[in-house]
């Protein structure tokens, strides 16, 4: 490894504020510092902290930081070009000058043709602009940006000018003529090659990383059921433990492999957000393969990463987290899983479900969604479906396989009842007269289901209803559980609409569906 090549890694484990101080006393690796890194490192330090560095960028790096800055999809942006080209401005005059003339001949014409109004002397002026003629007193520039952008423009043609008043000529000619969507066009297709010798893959060779592969053959280790609780960085670690050589390598390795996740995903390469929070999935879809192919042994860790390679062992994480989210699909064909598009569970489901169902699969983790980052994840996704497996069985049970018959005596639909109030009443008439019936409850009958309530425990309660049932194994305490919920929303709620003498408002009650009553809207959104 050279001597730059050293240097840029040492600089690079520096805090960022000092990174750009060495990076500027050391121009040679400054121009070694990868366009795209350079271009995250300048996002994070900030456009404006970062004068000294742009204006010290090569011509193919600032080409390279306008790729990434001025493009949101096939749009040009005019707007972020005059930003980096009036940080460039500040620098050398030959230096400024190089870095024009490294960017594409097409993006100048499209800068042009938006910026100004380009007239033959002899044509009416607009004197709300203001303007300058050309040396050769042919034509006339109106620039429309005020302020430090029409500074930058008036500079930009000084500067071009005075180095080629020909070449310049011919310039201000082709951008009066050609067409401005072929112009961008063009300028997008080279934009998108020099993105690709960066390691920026078209979309549709991308999307090849997001393919499902066959995890059973990328097994290092037989998996193990106690191996289900390590979460630790296995990536990082697989780093410390190669050689430098080895790590060079798997860092290029890794740089690629977030690149194609990028363009997989169709986000922008100049967006700093999307790179961080691709980088940050790409590195949880990585751990997670390592932590299956190597079934949490540490000493596995070097011979996954050597045999297979990053790319291989995102696939695998990846494709974990999509075999639940086909077994979520598969569960959904089963006969009354849903009704309405409403899964027949309790609530406490929901989140989880619809978190594994969005667009990359996801855990619902302490309240918000979260990335599968270890077996325990996939593990306790796994146990969650078998949970809603149950529960929507127990659910059949009650509607008898007939939930619109089942559902006619609450007269509304489904998604206002909700799954868990249609089990609530189920509950409630067992507690109140010892019979599973599923239907609207007597709002005079409430006094003598809370005095019931006050006789036995919840827990004799909840075991009575699943023998009830005819349950056994899981689904008998499936059901206990979800009569144990169902009795603790009962108690708390009968507590809480007591008035002062001690009598039940059965308003109050919004567990339970009570006849004459209007259902209150779920507290939770419909979830899918």
């Amino acid at each position: 490894m050279d001597n730059a090549l050293l240097e840029l890694r040492r600089i690079q484990t520096l805090p960022l504020s000092r990174q750009a101080d060495a990076l500027l006393e050391n121009p040679e690796v400054l121009q070694r510092f990868p366009a795209e890194e350079l271009y995250w490192f300048i996002h994070n330090l900030g456009l404006e902290d970062a004068l000294e560095l742009v204006q010290n960028t090569s011509p193919a790096q600032f080409c390279a930081l306008v790729d990434f800055a001025a493009w949101r999809g096939d749009s040009f942006q005019l707007a972020a070009l005059m930003e980096w080209l009036e940080v460039a401005l500040g620098g050398e005059e030959e230096a400024f000058f190089a870095k024009l003339q490294g960017l594409d001949i097409e993006v100048l014409e499209l800068l042009f043709q938006r910026a100004v109004h380009i007239k033959q002397v002899d044509e009416p002026e607009d004197n709300t602009l203001e303007s300058m003629e050309t040396v050769d007193g042919r034509l006339r520039l109106e620039f429309l940006p005020t302020g430090n952008q029409r500074h930058v423009l008036q500079r930009i043609v000084e500067i071009w000018a005075g180095k080629n008043a020909l070449e310049f000529s011919r310039f201000l000619e082709a951008v009066r003529w050609n067409l401005p969507s072929e112009l961008e066009e063009t300028a997008f297709l080279f934009r998108n090659a020099r993105l690709e010798d960066l390691g920026f893959p078209p979309r549709e060779r991308a999307m090849s990383l997001l393919a499902w592969v066959d995890i059973k053959q990328y097994l290092l280790v037989p998996q193990t059921p106690s191996l289900v609780d390590a979460g630790e960085d296995f990536l990082e670690e697989g780093f410390k433990a190669l050689t430098e050589e080895q790590r060079l390598q798997l860092e290029e390795e890794a740089r690629y492999l977030v690149n194609g996740f990028l363009m997989a995903e169709e986000a922008e390469p100049g967006d700093g957000e999307a790179i961080y929070d691709l980088s940050r999935q790409a590195r949880d879809y990585l751990n997670l393969g390592l932590h299956y192919i190597t079934a949490g042994q540490r000493s596995f860790i070097v011979e996954a990463l050597q045999q297979f390679g990053l790319r291989k062992i995102f696939q695998v994480g990846l494709s974990l987290t999509v075999d639940i989210k086909r077994e979520l699909e598969r569960m959904r064909k089963e006969p009354h899983a849903q009704w309405q598009k409403l899964w027949w569970t309790m609530e406490a489901l929901y989140p989880l479900l619809s978190a594994i169902n969005s667009r990359r699969p996801l855990l619902w983790k302490e309240g918000k969604k979260a990335m599968f980052r270890s077996l325990a994840d996939i593990s306790f996704a796994r146990l969650q479906l078998e949970k809603a497996r149950r529960q929507m069985a127990i659910m059949a049970l009650l509607h008898q396989n007939e939930p619109q018959k089942a559902l006619l005596p609450f007269g509304v639909e489904l998604e206002l009842l909700r799954p868990e109030r249609f089990f609530c009443s189920a509950v409630a008439h067992f507690v109140s007269e010892g019979k599973v019936w599923a239907k609207p409850f007597a709002p005079e009958d409430i006094g003598h289901l809370e005095a019931k309530l006050c006789v036995s425990s919840f827990a004799e309660f909840a075991e009575a209803f699943a023998h009830s049932l005819s349950l056994s194994g899981e689904m008998f305490e499936e059901a206990k559980e979800m009569a144990m919920t169902c009795l603790h929303s009962l108690g708390a709620e009968c507590d809480a609409s007591k008035g002062e003498q001690g009598n039940l408002a059965a308003q109050n009650i919004f567990c339970l569906p009570i006849k004459s009553l209007p259902l209150h809207p779920p507290k939770a959104p419909c979830l899918p």
